[in-house]
Parts: C-alpha cells; structure tokens; sequence
C-alpha cells in the first residue's frame, strides 16, 4: 500500500461570511499528521465581507492560499475549477462553506486515498454518511458486513477527497460522453443547471463507477439558506468525533453496492 497522500483542503465559497468562518473554525481544530495546504476559492460577488474572513483566517496546519475570481462562475464552473486543482496539489478534499468537519476528517481522507489508490472502480471518496436517500428522502440504512464503507454510485457534494487520477478520468469521460449522457434518476434530473453533481453522477453510471462514503460522517451538511440549498436541515447528520481504526473494503470485497436510487445493486463491480 503506497504512503499516505497529504490532499490540500479546498474550500469553495461565495456569498456567506457566516458559513465560511464556521466551516474554517471546525477546520482549525482537526487534526493533522503533517502540514496541509488551505486553498479557499472565492466565486466573484459584490460584497467583500467573504474575501475578509479569509484573510484574518489563521491556518496553523501550513500554507494558506486565497483565490478570488474577477468573475461571477456559477455554482457548477466554480466547483470544476476547484476539482481542477487536483492537478496543482495531486488530490484534494473539497468543501463548500456551508458544511462542518469532524477533527479526523483529514486523517480518514489520507487514509482512504491510499487504500483507494490502484482501484479503478472508485472514482472519488465522500466524507459525508447518508442516513436519508436522496432518491426519497426516507430513511437510508446500510447492511453490516464488518467493514467502515459501502459504496454508491452518487457523487458527494457535502465533503468529497478527489485524486488528480480520479478527476482526469471524469473529465475525459465527458469530454466524450457529454452529448450522450445515459439515463438518470428523476430527482437527479430536476437538479438545476448549475448542479456539478448531475454531470459526476452521470459519470459513475456511465462507467459503472463508485464513490466510497464512510458509514460514520466525517463531515455533515449544516444546510444554511442558499441559493441551492432547500431541504432546511433534512441532510444534517452526527459526525464521527473521535479516531478511529477504519476497516475498509474494495467494491468487489461486499455486497454493500448502491446505485444512484439508493438500492443495493446485485451485480458484479
């Protein structure tokens, strides 16, 4: 198994200083085994009150970056750039500002790359626990079969770890796919325009593709008001507050597969 990969944590924000200085708060008390850079990606808006929570932010765990856009992306565009850093960094935990960490979320991200790293069939790692199925919004249990993980082809908006391999494989697959995208879900299908979301969870079906999510949140949504944020608290979930030894398991290890409506899939990987 190869060294533990350090990601940068990359927070993407745009037009709520409140949201911000929570998540940076939550992120200061985490714990780390080695330096980790904080990249925090401000989308252009008119207000500058966001630009000046980053810079009095103090980041004791190593190198602080601020990028801030001269121009208004969009909640989609904004998010691909910052999946994009992968190239800069090699991998990536990516966070909007209306989430909260747990103090090992970092520690299970460096964990989870290097466990991850020569398996094709994942194609990203989420941070986040679903105890309610988005397909539904009713009640989301997961079978026990002795491992931490279960896996889901469904992104994770609320807290996802990228490699710089598994960003290059989504983009190259749309790059080919993107005017033949196959079907989705109907919930999926009414997310708006601006929803990154749509397009990665056409790549995981598209390619038979998974992500990894932990059956213990390590990072929950705090579901402030926003312009994409309307289920007022439905998706808030415990997290995992202290260390923990992580179990993990390949796809083709268990049976703990999901397809994209939440339901276990009884198919090869």
């Amino acid at each position: 198994m190869p060294a533990h990969p350090h990601p940068a944590i990359v927070v993407a924000a745009w037009n709520r200083p409140q949201s911000l200085q929570r998540l940076l708060d939550s992120l200061a008390k985490g714990h780390y085994q080695s330096a980790a850079t904080l990249h925090v990606s401000i989308d252009y808006h008119h207000r500058k009150d966001v630009v000046e929570v980053a810079e009095a932010f103090h980041w004791a765990h190593g190198e602080k970056v601020i990028e801030c856009h001269p121009e208004n992306l969009g909640l989609r565009k904004h998010i691909l750039h910052c999946g994009g850093l992968t190239k800069t960094y090699g991998a990536i935990i990516l966070l909007e500002d209306d989430l909260l960490a747990a103090p090992f979320m970092y520690d299970y991200a460096c964990e989870s790359l290097a466990f991850f790293a020569n398996s094709e069939s994942i194609a990203g790692i989420s941070l986040y626990h679903y105890q309610v199925a988005e397909s539904c919004h009713q009640p989301f249990d997961i079978w026990e079969d002795g491992s931490d993980n279960y896996f889901l082809q469904l992104p994770s908006s609320w807290g996802a770890v990228f490699s710089a391999q598994h960003w290059d494989g989504f983009i190259e697959w749309m790059t080919e796919n993107h005017s033949r995208l196959p079907k989705l879900p109907q919930y999926i299908q009414t997310w708006s325009k601006q929803s990154w979301k749509k397009l990665y969870a056409a790549y995981l079906i598209g390619s038979n593709k998974y992500f990894s999510f932990p059956k213990h949140a390590l990072t929950t949504n705090t579901e402030d008001f926003g312009v994409h944020a309307n289920t007022a608290g439905l998706f808030q979930v415990p997290l995992m507050m202290g260390k923990k030894d992580w179990k993990m398991t390949l796809p083709a290890a268990t049976e703990l597969r999901y397809d994209a409506w939440f339901c276990l899939l009884y198919t090869s990987p």
